[in-house]
């Protein structure tokens, strides 16, 4: 299939939350980030695809999963085992097990092989995971928050080694974060999830000219356009907010309102800002 994971309409409601009608698609060699507040919904979507949750309703349509490479939360090992021991039990689950890509990581990861998994700290783990996620030859890795606890010099060089394995090997990474520069780093494309619901699915480069991000520190302009349902946030010593592009036409005639393209920073801070 020339999309490794397709996703069409699906919902899940757990409690008083509820997924609702998500649909995409990810081609072979592309990197999807899925942005969000928590409780936005991420980590939910990142189950429903790996079948961790079942969907309600809708489709998932995906590659085998021996070609799927995951580090999620919930991703569980033998914690009483060392690292090279954990390792041997993984390469009798996957056909394509190469000990060789499983030392390389090792070593890029600074890995203690025979110290039990459970005295390594969360960002050892999170490497522990992608190491063996990396050692199997995926065509798709689904990644959790993963360069949590990590330093700003190893998150750097993850995902920047990430990069390259999807540019060398044609692989795709479908992967959340709640840092900016993670997604602007990587990322081709980006999932913007708000309460639930998919807000926006957009290539990194269009988000400049879709979004506009409009300021002023003038409160009579902020009262004024939230009579029009345009709501401003404080920010500093002004008011501020992302709207569409195509509103811009109904904004000119205010004098006391800049305008600028909008950022990824800019839609994760105050696109969600109305979730509170």
């Amino acid at each position: 299939m020339t999309n490794v994971l397709e996703v069409n309409n699906i919902s899940k409601k757990l409690g008083n939350f509820s997924l609702e009608n998500i649909s995409f698609t990810l081609e072979r060699g592309q990197i999807i980030g899925i942005i969000g507040k928590n409780g936005a919904g991420k980590t939910t979507l990142l189950k429903l695809v790996l079948e961790i949750l079942t969907k309600d309703n809708g489709s998932i349509n995906t590659i085998p999963k021996q070609d799927i490479g995951v580090v999620i939360g919930e991703h569980v090992y033998y914690e009483s085992l060392s690292c090279i021991e954990m390792a041997k039990i993984l390469s009798h689950f996957y056909k394509k097990w190469n000990w060789d890509d499983f030392k390389k990581y090792i070593q890029t990861f600074s890995l203690p092989l025979k110290q039990k998994i459970e005295e390594l700290s969360k960002g050892m783990k999170v490497k522990f995971s992608l190491a063996c996620a990396l050692s199997h030859q995926a065509q798709l890795l689904i990644l959790d928050e993963p360069t949590s606890g990590l330093d700003p010099s190893a998150r750097y060089k993850l995902l920047e080694e990430l990069h390259s394995m999807a540019n060398l090997h044609n692989m795709s990474i479908l992967f959340t974060s709640h840092i900016s520069s993670d997604i602007e780093q990587i990322a081709n494309k980006i999932i913007y999830l708000k309460s639930g619901k998919l807000v926006d699915f957009i290539d990194i480069a269009m988000i400049g000219k879709k979004y506009t991000s409009i300021k002023t520190n003038d409160f009579n302009v902020v009262q004024d356009l939230k009579q029009n349902n345009i709501f401003l946030f404080k920010h500093g010593d002004d008011w501020e907010t992302v709207v569409n592009s195509s509103q811009l036409d109904n904004l000119s005639n205010y004098k006391n309102l800049s305008f600028s393209k909008a950022t990824l920073d800019d839609i994760i801070c105050f696109m969600a800002e109305d979730e509170e």
